[in-house]
């Protein structure tokens, strides 16, 4: 949806933040579904499917500026490719010990 239907924020990069905080959950969702698959490395496999998605967005703002006024920037890349990374250094540093992303034997 173009931005200009929506309500002006004042805060200067909120939408960064947002960005960062939706890559974040978009990834433990990723995480989580691979579980169940057994994938091996998941978090790295899971960080580069949200990294590329991110930036397959943000290339798809750019060809369609015209029609849905939307903006490539490479700040939102760099926010999405970021809440992704935490997320899967999150999983797999701090919660893989947990029973809930053990992979199972």
């Amino acid at each position: 949806m173009p931005g200009k239907y929506f309500p002006h924020v004042s805060v200067s990069n909120f939408d960064k933040g947002v960005h960062f905080t939706m890559y974040f959950c978009f990834t433990i969702t990723l995480l989580w579904s691979t579980y169940f698959h057994e994938w091996k490395n998941a978090a790295i496999k899971s960080f580069f499917i949200a990294a590329l998605f991110g930036f397959s967005m943000e290339i798809i703002q750019l060809l369609t500026f015209e029609f849905a006024h939307r903006y490539f920037e490479w700040w939102d890349v760099f926010s999405n490719s970021t809440g992704a990374f935490v997320s899967a250094v999150f999983i797999e540093f701090v919660l893989k010990e947990k029973s809930i992303f053990k992979v199972r034997k």
